[in-house]
């Protein structure tokens, strides 16, 4: 038996239901209603999640056409350039290098040398300062 909104499985179809409360919000995913239109879906909808809220606007969507795309498809998800500048992992050590920079004037040929150093993890590759005492590393998040 096939119904108004084309499904034949049987009289019922699945509706995913997203409600916008305010003009200034984006629409939220609230649920599902099972319902045999898309007239019917917009009412029971209205009674199962907006019975005391206000809203501005409903919307029913058929849940056979909405596609979807899980981690499983590991190739859908790649990146696909090399985009590592926009990463924030190095700020962290900025603290550092402005600290023992502030310490001395460092010469452009250390401030390469402790870049280079910075990725290896081994503490003994970090700059110095001038009366060679190792700078302090990055603050920590402790005590805020």
């Amino acid at each position: 038996m096939t119904t108004a909104s084309g499904n034949s499985g049987g009289l019922y179809e699945a509706y995913e239901v997203f409600v916008q409360y305010d003009v200034l919000e984006p629409h939220q995913y609230v649920g599902s209603v099972l319902a045999s239109s898309t007239d019917m879906a917009l009412i029971v909808a209205r009674e199962n999640f907006l019975r005391r809220d206000k809203a501005h606007s409903l919307w029913v969507v058929p849940k056979r056409f909405i596609a979807v795309k899980t981690s499983e498809d590991v190739d859908f998800f790649a990146v696909e350039f090399d985009r590592d500048y926009r990463r924030v992992d190095g700020y962290a050590d900025n603290a550092r290098r402005w600290k023992a920079f502030k310490l001395r004037a460092m010469e452009i040929d250390e401030v390469v040398e402790d870049v280079k150093h910075a990725g290896s993890g081994n503490p003994e590759d970090q700059v110095t300062s001038g009366d060679g005492l190792a700078t302090e590393s990055a603050p920590t998040q402790r005590g805020r």
